[in-house]
């Protein structure tokens, strides 16, 4: 409410627009200013120099409250960062002086389930990991990304934060545009990172031989014709991509990696009310993993292919629940699958 000091003190409104911004809806109680004058329109408050001052100062006020609070009780501002976070993280992306004051305060939940700045994550690098890492930040998709990478780069010391589908893809955007204790950050997701920061050159020659198995059964190339080529929706899941990497650490049989301005770019359809186009997705398959290994010899004998070919979707169905899961359609098939496949090992085993 604006209550106005004058002759005889007033509330004007109950609800002007641009006196309080929309990320600061939260606040509540009275602003007394003896400058506003009564008899005005609407429309006419809302465009007064005063008011806009207003809007300024209270926009103002916050940022350093919150600052002074970040100062001396950082464990109470943590304790209400689920509450004010979404709030914060609005201010910043919708009003330039607010982000200013506020940006190198924004906290996130790393690895250890424990909250930290963006300043401070890039100062947890190992020194190993420096000339790698650069400025990148590595998030990690609640709910969606693979829980393994994450523990993989953990283990090395490196921490991911974690980030959800509402505000967050919007605050990294804006973040990036902005240096944050002179840095010029760059986010990244740990599914298109993880190769880049832990993968090794110890290419064997069973590498080339796995890569061939699991592109013949998992996305075999189709023979198109010129007119479908032309076709080809250049945003569409047309094929699997198959990738073969040697990372370290990773005890993990294959995951899905997605280009990075890819994914945010269905995100982004997705936020303007437009249902996402479909994302080509990399199986990326570790040749080390016992299973992979063990699926390549057994396609070397013979009227075992149907075995083969069962191991081959498994991992790939394992993939998929290591990340966003199975969507509702294919997890019959899953159980179905994993039940014959579980019945074949353990007759061969007889």
């Amino acid at each position: 409410q604006i209550r106005v000091k004058e002759d005889g003190s007033g509330v004007v409104t109950d609800n002007v627009k641009n006196i309080v911004p929309e990320f600061l809806s939260l606040l509540r109680g009275y602003i007394d200013s003896s400058d506003i004058p009564l008899n005005v329109s609407r429309s006419s408050l809302q465009g007064d120099p005063t008011v806009k001052r207003i809007s300024g100062y209270i926009v103002k006020k916050v940022a350093e409250s919150l600052k002074k609070l970040w100062v001396s009780d950082r464990e109470k501002y943590e304790s209400i960062w689920s509450d004010t976070g979404l709030f914060i993280k609005y201010g910043c992306v919708s009003d330039e002086k607010f982000s200013d004051l506020m940006r190198e305060r924004i906290i996130f939940k790393n690895s250890e389930n424990k909250y930290i700045t963006l300043p401070e994550y890039l100062e947890s690098v190992p020194e190993t990991y420096k000339e790698k890492m650069e400025d990148k930040v590595i998030y990690f998709e609640k709910d969606k990304s693979d829980i393994s990478l994450r523990n993989q780069l953990f283990t090395e010391g490196i921490h991911t934060i974690e980030i959800d589908d509402y505000i967050d893809p919007h605050f990294m955007q804006h973040a990036e545009m902005k240096k944050i204790s002179d840095k010029q950050l760059k986010f990244t997701s740990v599914d298109s990172e993880i190769a880049n920061i832990l993968g090794t050159e110890n290419a064997t020659e069973n590498d080339a031989k796995i890569k061939d198995l699991f592109q013949s059964i998992l996305a075999p190339k189709k023979e198109s014709t010129e007119k479908e080529e032309k076709q080809e929706n250049p945003f569409g899941n047309n094929d699997l991509e198959i990738e073969v990497q040697n990372i370290k650490n990773s005890t993990t049989p294959a995951f899905f990696k997605v280009d990075e301005q890819m994914k945010r770019l269905s995100k982004m359809t997705m936020s303007m009310g437009n249902s996402p186009f479909p994302v080509k997705k990399t199986l990326v398959v570790n040749p080390s993993n016992p299973l992979i290994l063990n699926a390549l010899k057994i396609s070397e004998k013979e009227n075992k292919q149907e075995l083969v070919e069962k191991i081959c979707h498994y991992v790939e169905d394992l993939a998929y629940i290591s990340s966003e899961g199975l969507k509702v359609e294919n997890r019959d098939t899953f159980v179905k699958r994993s039940q014959e496949l579980i019945s074949d090992l353990t007759t061969l085993a007889l």
